[in-house]
């Protein structure tokens, strides 16, 4: 029976050098630059891992020719392309931390 204690005790160690790693990760995601391109790079979106938004540029012959509805249509693909790489990236960042713990699927840490 006291063993299952020191398992408890073991696991609620794991759990709070997780807790501090997970506090850590999040705080160098700001460090990280994530770029999303819309219609092959015609749209440039750069942001940080945290999820500010740092820029968004357009090809200039792709702006000259004034189509409201293509742009709109580019930089929503700029924003779901840098969306989709960001998420990769915050997963791949939780893998290093959790290091194989077989933790649930989709635990996300509050990224």
């Amino acid at each position: 029976m006291l063993k299952g204690l020191g398992d408890i005790a073991n696991l609620m160690k794991n759990a709070r050098d997780i807790q501090s790693k997970v506090e850590e990760m999040k705080k160098s995601l700001a460090d990280i630059e994530v770029e999303g391109l819309g219609g092959g790079g015609l749209v440039r979106m750069k942001g940080k891992g945290d999820g500010t938004i740092t820029s968004l540029s357009f090809d200039e012959a792709t702006f000259a020719k004034g189509d409201q509805e293509l742009m709109e249509d580019l930089v929503l693909a700029a924003f779901n392309n840098y969306n989709q790489k960001l998420n990769e990236m915050r997963k791949d960042k939780i893998s290093e931390v959790t290091g194989g713990l077989g933790l649930p699927e989709g635990m996300d840490f509050g990224l």
